[in-house]
């Protein structure tokens, strides 16, 4: 039962796996290599001792297959190595995005907390000039000067007062 339960896990398995999307596309698309020397391919069928009907190299068939297969080899590899830079730019380029965008927001969040900051201060401050310009009438001149003036006449009535009852 658990052999079944592996067996049916690993064929299974490939039809649930995701790969890692990426959000944005690539602005690049990925170009095929061009046929070097550009023209027609001409094979012609050779036996031993036949004249050649063109001028070039001549390849037995082993040889030529082994050619064959490095050139196919070089294109595939060439297309793989341009569409995974391509991919690594979107996704360098998809980085640096989320980055920025990261970047302002905070000081986006950064410059409201200060515009915050500086809104308490000045409230704060015109505040303490409305408090500066009109205080409370204890802490007026009029009134310190009245309070030392009853000071005095009180002192002066005590004074008054003693000196009369001696």
């Amino acid at each position: 039962m658990k052999l079944l339960v592996a067996i049916l896990f690993v064929l299974l398995l490939p039809l649930t796996a995701e790969g890692q999307t990426t959000e944005s596309t690539p602005a690049v698309t990925v170009p095929t290599p061009p046929d070097l020397p550009p023209g027609e391919d001409r094979i012609a069928t050779m036996h031993v001792g036949d004249r050649a009907q063109f001028e070039g190299m001549l390849f037995d068939t082993d040889t030529s297959i082994r050619w064959l297969n490095r050139l196919t080899w070089w294109r595939e590899t060439f297309r793989l190595r341009l569409e995974h830079d391509v991919e690594d730019a979107a996704a360098v380029q998809h980085s640096h995005e989320l980055e920025l965008q990261l970047v302002q927001s905070s000081y986006e969040r950064e410059l409201e907390g200060l515009r915050t900051d500086l809104h308490d201060a000045v409230t704060r401050y015109e505040a303490e000039l409305a408090q500066r310009r009109n205080p409370p009438f204890f802490e007026t001149w009029g009134f310190a000067f009245g309070m030392g003036a009853l000071a005095v006449a009180v002192v002066g009535g005590l004074i008054a007062g003693l000196v009369a009852g001696l």
